[in-house]
C-alpha cells in the first residue's frame, strides 16, 4: 500500500479500488467469488482491512499476472488456508517426534 494510509485500520472501496487499479464492481464481484475477502459493511458501506487488501492483491497476481483462472484461485486459497488452520499443538508435537526419531537415527550411526 503506497497511498492508503498505513494508521488507518479500514479502507472504503473508493480507496482499495483506487490504490490497486481495479474497479469497484471487480471488488464486488470477488467478494462473492472468494470468501476469504470479507469488509466490514457500516451503513452499507464496505470497510476493508489490511488483511483483505493483502488477499486483494493475492488474487490480482494470480489472474493477472500469473494467468489464474478463477477457479484455479479458488483452489489455491483454500489450500493456503488449510495450511494456515493448523493446531500449533499438532505441529509441536509432529516436530518432537520428527527430532526424536531423527536422534534415534543419530545413535545407530554412531554406533556403526
Amino acid at each position: 500500500m503506497t497511498d492508503l494510509d498505513k494508521e488507518k485500520l479500514f479502507f472504503t472501496i473508493g480507496e482499495v479500488s483506487s490504490e490497486l487499479n481495479l474497479d469497484q464492481h471487480v471488488l464486488r464481484f470477488w467478494e462473492k467469488q472468494f470468501k476469504q475477502i470479507s469488509p466490514t459493511k457500516n451503513n452499507n458501506r464496505r470497510l476493508y482491512r489490511k488483511s483483505d487488501i493483502e488477499v486483494i492483491k493475492k488474487i490480482q497476481d494470480l489472474l493477472y499476472n500469473k494467468g489464474f483462472t478463477i477457479k484455479g484461485v479458488q483452489k489455491y486459497l483454500e489450500s493456503r488456508s488449510d495450511k494456515q488452520n493448523i493446531n500449533p499443538n499438532e505441529l509441536t508435537d509432529t516436530i518432537k517426534s520428527s527430532i526424536d526419531k531423527l536422534k534415534k537415527i543419530q545413535n545407530k550411526l554412531q554406533l556403526k
